[in-house]
This record gives C-alpha cells, structure tokens and sequence, in this order.
C-alpha cells in the first residue's frame, strides 16, 4: 500500500466531510483574489503534476484541491476575478432551473501525458440558484476539474496509436461496446473529456471518473453523438446511499486507496444536427 496516498486520503477524508456537511465556511481560508489569478491556478496545475503516478492522482488531487479553494464561496465575488484574468470561458456553459454551470478553460496543453500527448485543463463552477432555506442562493456548490482533448480523427486511426493504457480509465471507456457501435455510424471521434467526481444515483454513491465522448460523422458535417460514461475508482469508496452518516468516520479507519478501477457504466447519449 503507498503510504503517501493513504495519508493523502485521510486527510482528503476529513476535508471532504468539511466540504460536503459545508462547515468549510466556518475554517480559516485564503482570500480569494490569492486564488483565482491565473498564474496561480497555473501553479497548481503544474504542482499537481509533479508526481505524475498516472492522470488518475491527476485527476483526484486536483478535485480536492479545487474543491477545497472553492466550495461555498459566492460566484459574485469569484466571478469577476475570473474575468479579470481574461480566463475562457467555454460555450458548454449551461444556465438551468435550479444550477448554473460555468466552465473555464485554465489551461491550454497544461497537462501532459506519458509520450507529450497534451490536453487542456478546465475548471467547472456549479453555482446555486435555489432559495434558502433548500440551497445556498450564489454560492458554489461544487468544482470540477477536467481535461479535454480536441482529437477530429478517425476512431479507428486514432485507436491505432493505443495513447491510453488499456487498463486505465479512458483506455477501457473508448473500447466499450457503446463506443465502438456509435463509432460505426459516427466515424469522426470529435473529443474527449474525463474529471474525478462524486458519480450517484438512488442506490449508490461512488467517487470516480467522468467521461464524455464525442462523435461526428464527418469533418465537413456537424451531426454528431454525445456519450457519457463513468467508472469506479479505487481512490474512493463505494457505499450505499443510505451510509452517509457514519460514511467518514467508517471510511478514515478502514478504506485503503489505490489506483484500481470498478465497474464502467454507460449513462446514455445525446444526438442532433442531423
């Protein structure tokens, strides 16, 4: 077992009980004109790397990182210092019912893979709209970090090249059967894009990787085909959605982390511009 990641995971632990119960509000916490300047989002990206294990550490540091800086601060006060920064942000940018979802490009060919294959890193800001005393009216609710990877190639070309170890998350994720069946109509793989989250539903929560694909049928025409997929870490424990109350606690004494993979689950798809 490394002791570093199991260290690293009891602090993560006790901080995203801080996060998620939101008495992070009630710490000690770095002014945020210290925080969203680009040169220091820039720093941490960079810092995140020193140890590169794999992109999955990548990925699960920078989570809590992000979340850590972030979480329960009000947009209206981190919004502008985004802009100031001239950071870009992106056209996913999706304004909903009860959540805003604000995505910023951080870093252009910031992270580099083994073999200089280079993807950007984006931050994305959800951000609360419903009233109190059920939410938490302007505040962020969570950060996701990411990396995104512009391909516009032939699946099968780009498949040749075996970028991505197989066992590793986006490996397994582009030679599901979901993929290579959409890849038949859709022959142009457009991008890809993976983050480290908290992946749930009614029956369970799980932290580990979320993944999107996307298809196009041709470089000349904009049909195209979104699939979203999502696989179990080793970095985080499974449990069942009604353990929350003793999940911290139970997960701090027990639960050893490792860079092992779960079950992949395919979510569905979206497509249009036919």
């Amino acid at each position: 077992m490394n002791n570093d990641l199991l260290s690293d995971y009891q602090n993560y632990c006790l901080k995203l009980k801080s996060i998620e119960d939101f008495t992070i509000r009630n710490q000690p916490r770095d002014p945020l004109n210290s925080l969203a300047s680009k040169e220091k989002i820039a720093e941490t990206i960079q810092r995140l790397q020193e140890k590169p294990d794999s992109y999955h550490i990548f990925l699960w540091k920078a989570f809590l990182t992000m979340q850590d800086r972030y979480i329960d601060r009000k947009w209206i006060d981190l919004e502008p210092l985004l802009q100031t920064e001239k950071l870009t942000l992106a056209n996913s940018t999706l304004h909903g019912q009860h959540l805003d979802y604000y995505e910023y490009l951080v870093g252009e060919k910031a992270f580099v893979f083994p073999g200089n294959i280079l993807h950007d890193v984006y931050l994305e800001f959800c951000v609360d709209k419903r009233d109190a005393p059920l939410g938490r009216p302007g505040n962020v609710l969570s950060v996701e970090t990411g990396l995104i990877k512009e391909i516009n190639q032939p699946y099968d070309d780009f498949m040749e090249k075996n970028l991505y170890p197989y066992d590793s998350a986006l490996g397994l994720a582009l030679r599901c059967k979901e993929v290579k069946e959409t890849a038949l109509k859709y022959p142009i793989l457009k991008d890809i894009r993976i983050s480290y989250d908290l992946i749930q539903n009614r029956q369970f929560h799980y932290y580990g990787f979320k993944i999107g694909i996307s298809f196009i049928k041709s470089l000349n025409k904009r049909p195209y085909k979104n699939l979203s997929l999502s696989i179990q870490s080793g970095l985080g424990p499974f449990r069942n959605y009604y353990e929350q109350e003793t999940y911290h606690i139970d997960v701090c004494k027990e639960f050893k982390p490792g860079d092992g993979l779960g079950e992949l689950r395919f979510w569905g798809s979206a497509a249009g511009g036919e």
